[in-house]
């Protein structure tokens, strides 16, 4: 039975494949339960590219397929095909009114879409990368990794011409050290083990 105030329709359980992971029915609320969440990333999100140059780097210049294959990874398509069920764009982050709207519209291309969200809103696809990693393992935002991201958002929309190459390098920046840290995190934990819904202090919420 679900949660009140969550979707009906949960993300799998990376590790028991049964559903885990409640999307809340509002962007207050899933800021709310992110706030909430205390683990911490195995390294500093701009220390991850020492760690994992070569997802670094991918995602600094060929950002589009490294965030498809990490999208892939994250949804064990490799593993299971059925998974690509649980595509959802921008991977769920954002409010579930918007979601279930773009669910009816990607059911059935989820390949096809995932490769249109990636080439035309990489930084919705890594965002939303991060996204699952985070309420997979219940990863906490630092202030820090607050402020790289406005920062990097701020500069893309009011960046003038003469900060236009500092707001490029700072956007593949970004990408490069969320990719990386995805990369690492998936590595040194094993994904999909260690579900921080599976613990004992955590129940399952459907």
């Amino acid at each position: 039975m679900t949660q009140p105030g969550y979707s009906a329709k949960p993300y799998p359980s990376a590790a028991t494949g049964r559903p885990g992971y409640v999307g809340p029915m509002n962007i207050n609320e899933r800021r709310e339960r992110q706030e909430g969440y205390t683990a911490k990333w195995e390294v500093h999100l701009l220390l991850a590219g020492f760690y994992q140059p070569q997802w670094f780097l991918g995602g600094c210049f060929c950002f589009p397929c490294t965030a498809f294959i990490q999208r892939r990874t994250l949804l064990m398509v490799d593993r299971d095909q059925d998974n690509w069920q649980y595509y959802r764009c921008c991977g769920g982050m954002c409010a579930p009114c918007c979601t279930e709207k773009m669910t009816k519209l990607t059911t059935g291309r989820e390949r096809f879409c995932l490769a249109v969200e990636t080439c035309c809103c990489p930084d919705c696809a890594v965002r939303g990368n991060r996204f699952l990693m985070q309420t997979h393992y219940g990863l906490e935002n630092t202030c820090f990794d607050k402020m790289f991201f406005a920062l990097t958002l701020c500069c893309g929309i009011w960046a003038a011409d003469c900060l236009e190459h500092v707001a490029d390098v700072l956007f593949r920046l970004f990408l490069g050290c969320c990719t990386a840290q995805i990369a690492h995190e998936m590595d040194v934990k094993g994904y999909p083990q260690g579900h921080y819904l599976d613990s004992p202090a955590q129940p399952l919420m459907c």
